[in-house]
């Protein structure tokens, strides 16, 4: 279909999916003009300092692919092997990779850098950086920026606008205006602060290459990925309360009784660890379901700003991806036909996002619990060891499912909430709830023996 290469996109945020849109529509001919309200600078160390590092699957992969920028990609990555999770100060627990499909984690930071560099290869595409949206008109179709650095203000006219501005949208709040607006906002009641550990410091404390590690305590929990100069990056993640969150650790002294207490053999990092627990800013869990995503033919929401959800299940980065490249089929075949773009670029998103946002916080849970009695978890076990030894009559759990095709969440969930039906005519959730029983049994009787030593 025959589209107007004169419009010009509007995208607000520089983040991985304002990147990542900008190339698509750069590709299809449109001038593409992003602004940003940090510096350049400031994004790639806010991206280094407060996040975390983003996992995804093949599914991405092939995404990267189909918009020909792997290649550029690929060296930012680090294919994991498997993971090593302790629970309690039990002995720890290896397992390779549970979906069965390639999994990668990079740094933020790493590979947001290399999607902007990517857009900047094409002369349609202006980043801005340093530059606030003030205000929004919709009837006149234009903005009011700021430059943040000369304190000048600036209308600038726009055809289309994308708010790729994250969960706190700005975009989001003046296309919502004056519409009938659904829109919860839910925050978990853990936050986290990111803490690294150098090559060198990795080596001494005997980290394998290419694993995921995982610390989960009562009232901690640590969750460390590797980087590609081995080095590892990690979530420490602690209640929102006085006594046992951020609050508390006010000192080294304190922290290094905190880690004595809680991760007693990543003593040797103290210093490490309680440098970073002070100085960098604490993280929130935040859980986004919004509509509408759209206003008319003129603005629309993509990634944090119309989903957010915590990253625990591990495709928060494919959601954004699946967003940009959903809009992409559609103006494909719908071409300017923009209202009828955004209407169907929602319908066909919205509800997957919501499956994925849901699974997210289940998967925080039980990244979460400090017991190896876990009803859901021990289900998840037995459902995977059961479509492993009888795959005809047990089919593949929907984690794998959802990593190969994230896009169709909901269908996954769906079909996997009828398996369970029939699991339980099976007696199957008997069975885990009894070998959830005596697991617990177990470890009481393991910490009370325990206790008297």
């Amino acid at each position: 279909m025959a589209l107007q290469k004169d419009t010009t996109i509007t995208i607000i945020g520089a983040g991985i999916a304002g990147a990542f849109l900008a190339i698509l529509l750069a590709k299809r001919g449109y001038k593409v003009i992003v602004y940003e309200r940090t510096s350049e600078n400031e994004l790639s160390k806010n991206a280094s300092s407060r996040s975390f590092n983003l996992t995804f699957y093949s599914y991405a992969v092939s995404v990267l692919k189909k918009a020909g920028i792997w290649e550029a990609i690929e060296p930012t990555l680090v294919r994991t092997v498997g993971s090593i999770t302790q629970v309690t100060q039990d002995p720890p627990v290896s397992r390779f990779n549970p979906t069965g499909a390639p999994q990668y984690v990079v740094q933020r930071a790493l590979i947001l850098k290399t999607l902007i560099n990517e857009a900047l290869r094409f002369p349609n595409v202006t980043f801005h950086f340093s530059t606030a949206l003030v205000a929004l008109d919709r009837k006149e179709k234009t903005i009011l920026i700021q430059d943040l650095k000369t304190k000048k203000h600036q209308t600038v006219s726009c055809d289309i606008i994308v708010g790729a501005d994250g969960v706190n949208s700005q975009v989001r709040l003046f296309m919502q205006q004056r519409q009938v607006t659904k829109h919860i906002q839910e925050y978990a009641d853990w936050e986290y602060k990111q803490v690294s550990f150098s090559p060198e410091r990795v080596k001494e404390l005997g980290f394998k290459e290419n694993t995921i590690y995982a610390w989960t305590r009562k009232h901690a929990a640590l969750l460390a990925h590797p980087n590609q100069d081995k080095s590892f990056s990690a979530l420490l993640m602690l209640p929102t309360n006085p006594h046992y969150g951020f609050q508390s650790l006010a000192s080294k002294e304190v922290i290094e009784r905190f880690i004595a207490k809680q991760f007693k053999d990543l003593l040797p990092a103290m210093p490490e660890m309680a440098h970073d627990i002070l100085k960098n800013p604490r993280g929130q869990f935040v859980t986004i379901y919004t509509e509408p995503w759209y206003y008319k033919d003129f603005m629309v929401l993509i990634g944090d700003a119309a989903h957010g959800f915590s990253p625990f299940y591990g495709q928060g980065m494919s959601a954004a991806f699946t967003d940009c490249m959903e809009l992409d089929t559609l103006i494909e075949k719908y071409g300017d036909q923009w209202q009828k773009v955004f209407a169907t670029y929602q319908e066909n998103r919205k509800k997957h996002t919501d499956a994925l946002a849901d699974l997210s916080k289940e998967t925080l849970r039980l990244y979460i619990r400090y017991k190896k009695a876990d009803y859901g978890a021990v289900y998840n076990k037995v459902e995977s060891l059961l479509s492993t030894l009888l795959p005809s009559i047990f089919p593949t759990p929907a984690s794998i499912n959802i990593a190969y095709d994230p896009g169709h969440t909901a269908d996954h969930v769906a079909k996997h909430t009828k398996q369970r039906r029939l699991y339980k005519m099976l007696g199957i959730s008997l069975l885990v709830g009894v070998a959830t029983g005596i697991i617990g049994l177990h470890e009481n009787i393991t910490k009370a023996l325990h206790s008297k030593h």
